[in-house]
């Protein structure tokens, strides 16, 4: 799991969920991430068609896929 704030290199990386903040999601869901911005803030494509953006600070958690 990430350990830190998340950096651009995750940009194009796949993700899996652990835990979130946001009721549409449910740990498990596995998606692209497209950005992470000055905040931190991790911004994903979603398998299921969804975009969301995932914040460390929020209590947001994820695994890479390697």
């Amino acid at each position: 799991m990430t350990t830190r704030l998340p950096s651009k290199a995750l940009e194009g990386r796949r993700i899996r969920l652990a835990a979130t903040t946001l009721a549409e999601l449910k740990a498990g869901a596995t998606g692209t991430v497209t950005n992470v911005d000055e905040a931190g803030q991790v911004h994903v494509d979603w398998d299921n068609g969804r975009n969301d953006v995932l914040s460390w600070a929020s209590g947001d958690r994820w695994t890479v896929i390697p």
